[in-house]
């Protein structure tokens, strides 16, 4: 229930007690003062009747009150102002181990190909953008507020760094951890963008194995994924796409997701395309992605492709 709700149960709970505290005494004196003939019990019997009969209207009152604010707080929910802070984000500041939650996480996968000493060489570009809700101040000086990892593979070597929206201190040698500089209050909210680009030769090899979910893959398709570790992440969204290779879902349930210890559930990626039949880039040009909602850490969520 809202906080609106909650104080319009109380109020009515405190006027119903406090009339009762107050008009008893009242309905007494006012009886006697009446009906002096009478014997005591009779009049105490007059003004107990009295007194229910006002507590009763005083309760239908109140709970008519209370009706008509849960309804007005229903539909001014429901029709005006949605909640704004979800269920899963309060879970999360709860226990948020980081000063921060993730209200989305979008990673952009960008791949090309070209000819080095006459082997194919692909390069695979990934910008993350995230938009972070701070749970405590932070200055620059908290140099592990916010920390990025970039990870090498079986068939991808190191990553090289890309430089993104704020100030780097490296953790290890060539880049692939790092922290950021970032700033604010509590309860701001920051965007900050990251990358990385990798460079291996095609084809890959078959029987390769992901790190995590143990999925296995063929020397035709790959796959990209994001590992979060410790983040909890309202909205996570991975975009593969290409202005040079015809990037597919590598079958109908391509997406993948994997909680800790557990196999891996699949879902139907989004393919992005036009509908104009006109236009050769049109035609050229898919998108391939995927929304994951409410990630928690330890999970690995990624999509399969193949390529044409």
């Amino acid at each position: 229930m809202s906080e609106t709700i909650w104080v319009a149960i109380i109020s009515a709970f405190t006027t119903i007690v406090t009339a009762v505290i107050t008009l008893y005494p009242e309905i007494i004196k006012s009886k006697k003062e009446d009906q002096e003939e009478l014997p005591d019990g009779e009049i105490q019997n007059i003004a107990t009747k009295r007194v229910k009969k006002t507590v009763i209207r005083l309760i239908i009152v109140s709970v008519s009150i209370l009706i008509l604010v849960i309804i007005g707080d229903i539909l001014y929910t429901m029709y005006d102002h949605p909640i704004s802070t979800s269920e899963f984000e309060k879970i999360a500041e709860k226990k948020a181990t980081n000063p921060y939650i993730v209200q989305s996480a979008t990673a952009i996968v960008n791949y090309d190909d070209s000819l080095y000493i006459g082997k194919t060489q692909r390069h695979t570009y990934v910008r993350i953008v995230y938009v972070l809700k701070l749970l405590k101040d932070i200055s620059k000086k908290d140099e592990k507020a916010f920390e990025e990892e970039y990870y090498s593979s079986e068939t991808k070597p190191s990553p090289e760094h890309w430089y993104g929206t704020e100030k780097e201190i490296f953790i290890n040698d060539n880049g692939s951890k790092y922290s950021l500089s970032v700033e604010g209050k509590k309860g701001d909210v920051l965007t900050v963008v990251t990358g990385a680009t990798y460079s291996y030769p095609i084809p890959l090899a078959d029987k390769r194995i992901t790190p995590k979910g143990s999925i296995t893959l063929t020397g035709s398709n790959d796959y990209y994924a994001y590992l979060n570790e410790l983040d909890y992440i309202e909205n996570l969204t991975i975009v593969l796409e290409s202005p040079q290779i015809i990037i597919l879902p590598y079958g109908d349930r391509s997406a993948f997701s994997v909680r800790d210890g557990k196999e891996p559930e699949f879902e139907e990626a989004f393919i992005g395309q036009s509908n104009s039949p006109n236009r050769e880039t049109a035609i050229r040009q898919k998108s391939v992605s995927m929304h994951w909602k409410n990630v928690e850490p330890g999970t690995y969520n990624g999509i399969i492709y193949q390529w044409k």
